[in-house]
C-alpha cells in the first residue's frame, strides 16, 4: 500500500511568509505572518531564505515557524538558526514529522535555536524577533519562510 497526501495537490511548496526589512522597533506579535492552512502531510520542510541582513554583526534575528493547536494556542515547531548581521545569503532548512515521537515540553519555555518539536497543528505561522546588537548600523533583515508538505 502506498502512502500519499491526505489532502493537497502535490504541487510543490507554500510560501508561509516573507518578511522585508523588518527591524527592533517592533515586537515579536507585531512581526508575525498571516495565518496559512497547508495540506495534511506526514512531514513538511520549512526553508528560510535570507536575502539580506543588518550590516552590525551583533545585531540578530530570530524566526520561528508555530502551528496552531485548539482555537488560538500557538505552539513553536521550529527555531532556525539565529541569523545575523554576517548571514547575508543564507538558507536554513529544519523539518518536522508527525511520525515521530514529541517527548513532554513546557510552552512557556523557548524552543532553542535550530531546534524543532515534532507537532502538526490545523496552521502555521511565521514570526521573528530582531536584536539591535548596539553597533550605530540599521537592524533590518529580509527573508522567506517556504514550507514542503511531503
Amino acid at each position: 500500500m502506498a502512502i500519499g497526501r491526505l489532502a493537497g495537490d502535490g504541487a510543490g511548496s507554500t510560501t508561509l511568509a516573507t518578511f522585508t526589512a523588518v527591524d527592533e522597533a517592533a515586537d515579536g506579535v507585531a512581526n508575525a505572518s498571516a495565518t496559512v492552512y497547508l495540506p495534511m502531510a506526514n512531514a513538511i520542510a520549512f526553508v528560510l531564505d535570507v536575502t539580506a541582513a543588518a550590516d552590525g554583526v551583533d545585531d540578530t534575528c530570530d524566526v520561528y515557524v508555530q502551528t496552531l493547536l485548539g482555537s488560538a494556542f500557538w505552539v513553536d515547531v521550529v527555531h532556525f538558526t539565529q541569523v545575523t548581521g554576517t548571514s547575508e545569503p543564507d538558507r536554513y532548512i529544519a523539518k518536522v514529522c508527525s511520525q515521530l515521537a514529541q517527548a513532554e515540553f513546557d510552552n512557556a519555555t523557548g524552543l532553542g535555536a535550530a531546534a524543532v518539536r515534532n507537532i502538526m497543528g490545523d496552521a502555521w505561522r511565521v514570526y521573528c524577533t530582531v536584536v539591535d546588537g548596539g553597533v550605530a548600523t540599521a537592524e533590518a533583515f529580509t527573508f522567506t519562510v517556504t514550507a514542503i508538505p511531503m
